[in-house]
């Protein structure tokens, strides 16, 4: 019991994805801080989302409280749960490559810690905008049964639980002609 407060945390290993579970058991509201130590993505954590339980709203999704640094407060309403839910910032894959083949494109990136898959997108201008070719679990990616003489741009992101990451830096390669 923290100032009036019932609170647990849990953090999946795998993901590095957190909760925060706040418990008012009171008849007043509890304006709670929580202070992140101990969670170690904290700092790259974009938002928080609330997620209220009580006599009125069964797990209602509340708006995120953004720009989460080492602490943030939330007043607890009484009789009620609130479920914090993280999800740290996923770390973008740099290194992207492209190399061409006949009607093909190669990539390699860099692997980033704790990814469970990427999303490889590709588009036919600079910028965009992109489409999901393939999701992979590996750092590499063959594009295959593409035109000849034609530019490809490519573009990577890693996926660690339920958050994705943002895009990688643009790559580019232009498939041969073959005679």
């Amino acid at each position: 019991t923290i100032g009036g407060a019932q609170i647990s945390a849990y953090k999946d290993l795998a993901s590095s994805n957190y909760v925060i579970v706040a418990l008012n058991p009171g008849s007043t509201v509890v304006t709670q801080q929580f202070n992140l130590n101990g969670f170690p993505a904290i700092a790259a954590t974009p938002s928080i989302t609330p997620w209220i339980t009580s006599y009125t709203q069964s797990l209602a999704a509340q708006p995120p409280i953004t720009n989460v640094g080492a602490s943030f407060t939330f007043s607890i309403q009484p009789s009620s749960i609130v479920t914090f839910v993280g999800t740290p910032l996923v770390t973008t894959p740099t290194g992207l490559i492209a190399t061409p083949g006949n009607s093909k494109v190669n990539l390699t990136w860099n692997a980033v810690a704790g990814a469970t898959s990427y999303y490889v997108k590709r588009a036919t201008v600079s910028g965009g905008p992109y489409t999901n070719v393939a999701s992979t679990s590996a750092t590499s990616y063959s594009d295959t049964g593409l035109a000849q003489q034609t530019t490809y741009y490519y573009v990577v992101s890693a996926l660690i639980g339920g958050g994705q990451s943002t895009d990688s830096q643009e790559t580019s390669a232009t498939t041969p002609v073959v005679y």
